[in-house]
């Protein structure tokens, strides 16, 4: 028996709407088929104005997921089983319409309808199709697995940004072609619009204040450990750094090739179980600038506040914590973010500056590291060169969505800080009841809530020492492995230790589900009894 390919143009039809010779429904977003210029409609508004069911001044379904624009909030619905509720088409026990493309939730075969897209592509066994997962993703069965990613990074995306990439992927916004192949130089052109509202999301979200320039980079933050020392050093030859581990250590190998690198503290005395507070810390007036990690991803150590070091120049790299929690962005002289976490996918790296720190740079400063050069191009700042495109639009969609996810509670990094408090407090609570089973030596007020790491008390004789290479890999114990393969037969990615390190380390990234975080809580709350 053939396979059944449903999708919208037979989910329409079965409600009695679908006009297949007119509309193709399947995997594009409604392009006319055979209808003439006169009635063709390229987008769901226009498509439901022809079937007579749009409400054009509440509904703008042109291109976004059925938000509301005038509707008023008692009748206003945000997705499309809402949508379908209001105008009386939505089955709610047989479709689940709220975020998906349309997979099945109780309907039988014969009437369910999951969306298959046929795609041209040369392969051996000649199978191109591409089906929506039961998780709702674009993927090869509909039958596939719902993975729950814990990926230290590139990390797991915030739900429905997969999605909305790829339905504007080939046709953005109507124009006829993809963001990836529109020109950055168009004056208010789409590419320099996508920049811009990714700019202002971050001014609103971390509120940035007016006296700080926001950039969109290349070289992830690698590059800004160089970037640093070459922008800030002004007539200074040496700057003080705060160790709490791995990517300090990195920055300080990296700065060191450009001045003299004092490390003014270091968590190394306490074996990495606290960072020293700010009235220890040896800051010099001799040097340029304080440097932080505000998390660091192998020993689980979080600044949870901003320290105030008074007058002195403050950076900090927020790779793997921006949008977390709040930050006073006041307190820093520069702070930068590497995508690949909570910001969108690899690619870019979103840094902040005072402005009146530009002139600071070396005259050697490479174009590609300047952050003065990024600041003041023009008609909008990070167009020094070809941008990353891609990774600045899904970044975009990501700062979308936590606005609109976590915006209309007032604050919305206070709301979504809470949400990351309780959820890091969850697996922090099945190490602290494990009678010793599971070890976290991290004091309370540094533990990080987006890397927590751990142990077993089991392989508390196990010495490691780290060579310095972040691409080694180390023997796991037989504790590791077992926990691993757990992990991975109940279907989880991501669930271990950095390779060259050990351990186990449990990523809490945005994207990560409310329903994976329970999942893994569950894991660790049972696997003590499974092999103790």
């Amino acid at each position: 028996m053939a396979p059944l390919t449903y999708d919208l143009e037979s989910f329409l039809s079965l409600k009695g709407l679908a006009d297949a010779d007119a509309w193709d429904l399947s995997g594009n977003l409604f392009p006319p088929r055979t209808a003439s210029a006169s009635t063709a409609a390229t987008d769901l508004e226009s498509f439901f104005g022809l079937k007579g069911l749009a409400d054009a001044d509440a509904w703008d379904l042109s291109g976004n997921l059925f938000p509301p624009r005038t509707a008023s909030a008692s009748t206003a619905a945000t997705d499309l089983e809402s949508f379908f509720g209001l105008k009386g088409l939505a089955d709610a026990d047989a479709w689940d319409l709220s975020g998906n493309l349309f997979p099945p939730r109780t309907a039988s075969a014969s009437t369910a309808a999951t969306m298959t897209i046929r795609i041209d592509a040369d392969s051996s066994d000649g199978d191109g199709d591409k089906s929506v997962r039961s998780d709702g993703k674009l993927g090869g069965s509909s039958s596939g697995p719902v993975v729950h990613n814990f990926s230290a990074g590139p990390a797991t995306m915030l739900d429905g940004v997969l999605r909305q990439v790829a339905y504007q992927l080939e046709d953005f916004e109507g124009t006829g072609m993809s963001i990836l192949e529109m020109g950055h130089r168009d004056t208010d052109g789409p590419v320099q619009r996508v920049i811009s509202e990714a700019t202002t999301i971050v001014q609103s979200l971390l509120r940035v204040p007016a006296n700080y320039a926001v950039m969109w980079m290349q070289g992830g933050a690698h590059g800004q450990f160089a970037a640093v020392p070459l922008n800030l050093l002004g007539d200074k030859i040496q700057a003080d750094y705060i160790d709490t581990g791995v990517w300090s250590n990195k920055a300080m190998t990296e700065a060191s090739k450009f001045c003299s690198v004092r490390v003014a503290a270091t968590a190394a005395e306490n074996g990495f179980q606290s960072i020293p507070p700010v009235s220890e810390w040896d800051l010099s007036d001799d040097s340029a600038y304080v440097h932080i990690c505000a998390n660091d991803t192998i020993n689980g150590l979080e600044f949870l506040e901003d320290p105030d070091v008074g007058d002195k120049l403050l950076v900090g790299d927020f790779t793997s914590t921006l949008l977390s929690r709040r930050v006073q962005i006041s307190r820093y002289a520069a702070l930068y973010c590497s995508s690949g976490k909570n910001l969108g996918p690899a690619g870019v790296c979103l840094v902040i500056v005072r402005k009146d720190l530009l002139d600071r740079a070396k005259a050697y400063t490479p174009v590609m590291l300047h952050w003065k050069a990024y600041a003041e191009t023009t008609p909008i700042p990070s167009l020094v060169n070809t941008p990353p495109v891609f990774a600045i639009y899904t970044c975009s969609l990501v700062l979308k969505t936590l606005q609109n996810q976590w915006g209309a509670c007032g604050d919305a990094l206070a709301a979504l800080e809470r949400r990351v408090e309780a959820r890091a407090a969850l697996v922090y609570s099945c190490i602290d009841r494990s009678s010793g089973f599971y070890v976290n030596k991290v004091l309370p007020e540094n533990r990080s809530r987006m890397s927590i790491c751990f142990t077993f008390c089991e392989d508390a004789d196990v010495q490691r020492k780290w060579g310095g290479s972040i691409t080694a890999t180390v023997e796991l114990t037989l504790m590791e492995q077992r926990f691993r393969r757990e992990a991975q037969n109940r279907g989880m990615s991501g669930v271990e230790g950095h390779p060259a390190f050990g351990g186990i380390r449990v990523c809490l990234y945005n994207g990560v589900s409310d329903e994976a975080v329970e999942e893994v809580v569950r894991l660790m709350s049972e696997f003590p009894a499974l092999h103790a």
